[in-house]
């Protein structure tokens, strides 16, 4: 979360960290790739297009990884 201060960063982290304890998933976090910058960002915490794109192209990558089907 280059982006973000460290206390808003350290709440975000303590908010996940909440969820996955209750819950099953994995968080998969892109807050500090170096795939974004300035210009994928709609706004401070909303990406835009071109960022969702993004986005998505490396999930789907995460999820390959996970199932064996990364190439």
């Amino acid at each position: 979360m280059r982006w973000f201060d460290r206390k808003t960063m350290d709440q975000f982290h303590a908010a996940i960290n909440s969820v996955m304890l209750e819950t099953s998933f994995e968080f998969v976090n892109l807050c500090e790739s170096d795939a974004f910058d300035l210009d994928d960002f709609a706004n401070i915490d909303h990406l835009n297009v071109r960022g969702a794109q993004k986005a998505t192209a490396l999930i789907e990558h995460r999820i390959k990884e996970r199932l064996g089907l990364a190439s």
